[in-house]
């Protein structure tokens, strides 16, 4: 077994898995720890200890000088009541974590403090070699990804195994071949002799049937070559899917722009792919943790409320009327806030018309979080602690690297007003400044004429944004563009609103959100005279949301996250596309 904490054996005692004095299923409280702290069953083995077996398993414990003869032999005993079922456990930290569950476990059920009673035995880390052979028939472990056959190499040196993957180079150096499977866990080397004795593979066949980029199984024994590099010694191939273009996945021999391709020849690709997943994964269980309700809301709307953005505009033969994809689940998610839904939150795809950059798409997704009786102060803080949580379950640090700069998560977010963050990023107060050298700079700055809220925020993004590195809340913008949002008491130009930046990018857009009927509507008519002097078309607004705020919507923030954007800080990407293939 290697020196790998991220896999972990352990045993169910006898007497844990007959016992009829739990009132649960021990194994179904097990299981579900394991899911809670990301960990993955690879196999199990159910059989009954000998004597020998038993002693061996814990070889420190019996070591101990201070423990009485009799307490040692009652252990042994206790391990011989009946069948014990093993478990082989792997994900980050995954010995450690067994460790703590163990802790957890026996606290809980009120377990005695010693190892009699315990239900939970984890193999001692020094021990694991011997005690793998002692919990696992080998027999058992007839199938494996590369990832095992290497953590597992001290349990499985010498056995046979099979492995399923893509061919991914191939090496001949005469008297002995060699080549690569690749397969979701990793890549192993196989190899290949020259000399066919019966068993192995016959190199010349190999040679005229196999090439790079097919699917294959293998079946072998695992080894090491003579430069001490874990191998499987083939002694049976069997094509499982023909690949019809030649590819060496490991020197990219072969470019091209279809997906499977580029992933095929981009393994970091995958590896960003799956810290995605994984960050989607602990937002929503920080989310469920915190007593969020995920739900779901529709994408074809009948009405249009997406603001200033361009509409994707659906047409169905069996509707006479078009259908809109959404811009934002905002009216729907405030919907359920007024029918008692305090505290929710949708991950879901958004679409909003506009040219594609290194930073944004049309089709983008979203994690939209609504909580009610709360201000925006406190979303504020809850999102600081959101991304904190995330690096340190799914990277698990609290610095992140991100368009060459580092990020410490760990630091409190600053927070400056919209009109203090001109002042110190670009020495301009916009509360002051002559309306001429204002014009001349968006005139510099080539912003097109529209009104000036649009226009500041238009300056904001070009003088202000890049600047801003460090995690950021910039709070209190204008009024104009949020109809949906509170007024500042303290400013009517201003709206209690804050988007958060991370090295000079939008990440994050929150409010303190407007529940007066008048006073929205009053938003939504200046919003449409604004949209009649820029020449934007206007849509009807949705009258079914108005109607709703007559029952009374309780005060609430809301915030909207890019998971895209949140995507690239965690992975340490500079275009969207390697994050989103497609």
């Amino acid at each position: 077994m290697q020196n790998d904490k991220n896999t972990a054996i352990l045993m169910i005692k006898p007497h844990a898995l007959r016992s009829n004095d739990l009132l649960v299923d021990f194994e179904s409280i097990l299981y579900s720890l394991f899911k809670a702290y990301d960990l993955e069953i690879v196999r199990t083995y159910t059989k009954k200890l000998s004597s020998q077996e038993a002693k061996d398993l814990d070889i420190k414990f019996h070591m101990l000088k201070g423990l009485p003869a009799k307490t040692k032999k009652s252990v042994v005993s206790s391990l011989q009541e009946g069948p014990s079922r093993s478990l082989w456990v792997q994900g980050d930290c995954a010995y450690d974590k067994c460790r703590e569950i163990k802790k957890l476990l026996r606290k809980s059920l009120d377990a005695d403090q010693t190892s009699i009673y315990n239900f939970l035995h984890v193999v001692d880390w020094e021990d694991m070699g011997t005690s793998s052979k002692i919990l696992f028939d080998k027999k058992v472990l007839r199938e494996n990804c590369t990832r095992e056959i290497k953590l597992g190499y001290n349990f499985l040196e010498s056995t046979e195994v099979k492995v399923l993957g893509r061919i991914s180079s191939i090496r001949d150096f005469g008297k002995l071949l060699f080549f690569r499977i690749n397969d979701s866990q990793g890549n192993l080397q196989i190899i290949v002799k020259e000399i066919h004795d019966g068993k192995s593979v016959n190199m010349k066949d190999f040679k005229s049937e196999y090439k790079e980029g097919d699917i294959i199984s293998v079946e072998g024994i695992v080894g090491k070559s003579k430069t001490g590099e874990i191998s499987v010694f083939a002694e049976k191939i069997l094509m499982i899917t023909t690949s019809l273009n030649r590819i060496n996945i490991e020197y990219k021999e072969v470019t091209s722009d279809l997906p499977a391709v580029f992933l095929l020849q981009n393994k970091d690709i995958i590896e960003k792919l799956i810290k995605r997943s994984r960050l989607i994964h602990a937002c929503r269980g920080k989310l469920k943790s915190d007593g969020f309700i995920e739900v779901e809301t529709p994408i074809l709307n009948s009405i249009y409320n997406g603001g200033f953005s361009q509409p994707y505009i659906v047409k169905n033969a069996n509707r006479k009327a078009n259908q809109y994809l959404r811009v934002s689940s905002e009216l729907y998610l405030k919907q359920l806030i007024i029918g008692g839904m305090n505290e929710i939150f949708e991950i879901g795809k958004q679409f909003r018309g506009g040219e594609e950059e290194n930073i944004s798409k049309p089709e983008y997704t979203s994690l939209e979080i609504y909580k009610a009786f709360k201000d925006y102060f406190w979303m504020m803080e809850y999102i600081e602690n959101l991304f904190l949580d995330i690096s340190k379950s799914v990277l698990k640090t609290e610095k992140v690297e991100w368009l060459n700069s580092e990020i410490d998560l760990s630091k409190n977010w600053e927070k400056i007003t919209f009109r203090d963050s001109f002042v110190r990023y670009a020495e301009i107060d916009i509360s002051s400044i002559d309306e001429k050298v204002l014009n001349e700079l968006f005139k510099k700055h080539s912003i097109v004429q529209k009104d000036m809220d649009s226009m500041l925020l238009s300056l904001f993004k070009v003088l202000v944004a890049p600047k801003i590195i460090n995690p950021t809340f910039v709070y209190n913008l204008p009024a104009s563009i949020s109809p949906f949002s509170k007024r500042n008491p303290e400013s009517k130009k201003e709206v209690l609103k804050f988007s958060g930046y991370i090295c000079g990018k939008k990440i994050i857009d929150g409010s303190m959100e407007e529940n007066n009927r008048s006073i929205i509507e009053n938003s939504i008519r200046k919003q449409k005279e604004l949209k009649k002097k820029m020449g934007v078309k206007i849509y009807p607004e949705d009258k079914k949301f108005l109607k709703s705020l007559n029952y009374g919507m309780p005060p609430l923030v809301g915030a909207s996250i890019s998971i895209d954007r949140m995507s690239m800080l965690f992975t340490n990407s500079s275009n969207i596309r390697e994050i989103n293939i497609f």
